[in-house]
């Protein structure tokens, strides 16, 4: 049995809490919240740089950090004030060590082979195009190129107080923030009210959703199906977090240390080497099974 967890569908709770349950309509709720902060902050940062001159990627980033952290602190007190069990809701059970290595093999292996699936994806739908038709309709609307420009800026960061935040935005607070947001209430939430396979979809929806912009939908939605499948099999919310972490931060360590073709959001696309993908591919089947198996032991251990 996974440590820490004595039963896993059915947590100890008091009799002055409850366990989580949510339709799909407040599961929106859940994900507006979130979009909601980070539009919010990212207006405070546009006036911060008209009234200090700070880099615009250093106030982005560092809007996100504290968007993110202001996010999980509301959802923390609306569990808190509906008497909600929290360690529940978040999945906040122990989990294996040995699972760390799979989570490691996974993640790098899933960042290149989503890399290629962004690199096809804006084969056919180019962000220059779509931001020419956006800019018929409104000329604020055409916001693609600039965030494929800012995705690169991102990755090419070498040193300084920007790299710094980078890391803690976009490697660290941003995974577990998503983790504990999708993984954690809303996956939770839903397999109460819904199967495991629509729990599964409508969460990986709404984070494909949250990523706002097409090109990353299908790569989060494929992405959020396995951190779902592995939250689920591990009843834990820390491999997820791990893995969501090791993805994020193989783009930084690959595109500084391993630079492959094809990895980083160039504007002239270049693809993964054929070869590669399938190493890739062949790996992170090896270690998703690694863990499906582990939980598959777990449960004939459990009996």
């Amino acid at each position: 049995m996974i440590e820490g967890i004595q039963n896993p569908t059915l947590p100890n709770t008091s009799s002055n809490t409850r366990l989580i349950e949510l339709g799909f309509w407040a599961a929106v709720l859940f994900v507006l919240v979130g979009s909601a902060s980070q539009m919010i902050f990212g207006l405070v940062i546009q006036v911060l740089q008209l009234i200090i001159h700070i880099n615009y990627l250093d106030l982005a980033l560092l809007a996100a950090l504290v968007a993110n952290c202001f996010s999980l602190l509301l959802f923390y007190i609306f569990l808190v004030i509906g008497k909600y069990h929290v360690r529940d809701a978040f999945q906040l059970n122990s989990f294996k060590l040995s699972l760390v290595i799979p989570l490691i093999f996974a993640g790098l292996t899933l960042q290149i082979l989503g890399s290629e699936i962004d690199n096809l994806f804006r084969m056919v739908f180019p962000p220059a195009a779509l931001d020419n038709l956006l800019r018929q309709i409104h000329p604020r609307l055409a916001v693609f190129e600039m965030l494929m420009q800012t995705m690169e800026q991102m990755l090419s960061i070498e040193s300084g107080i920007t790299l710094i935040i980078t890391i803690l935005s976009a490697c660290i607070v941003g995974p577990a923030f998503e983790e504990l947001l999708f993984r954690g209430v809303i996956f939770t939430g839903l397999r109460r009210k819904f199967s495991l396979g629509a729990a599964l979809v409508f969460q990986s929806f709404l984070f494909g959703l949250m990523h706002a912009n097409p090109w990353q939908f299908l790569y989060a939605f494929i992405l959020g199906i396995f951190l779902g499948l592995i939250a689920s099999w591990s009843r834990s919310i820390f491999p997820a977090i791990i893995l969501h972490i090791v993805i994020n931060s193989s783009a930084f360590i690959l595109n500084h240390f391993f630079p492959v073709k094809g990895l980083a959001s160039e504007e002239q696309i270049q693809h993964v080497d054929p070869l590669l993908l399938l190493c890739c591919f062949l790996v992170a089947s090896i270690s998703i099974f690694w863990l499906y198996y582990t939980r598959q032991v777990t449960e004939n251990k459990a009996v």
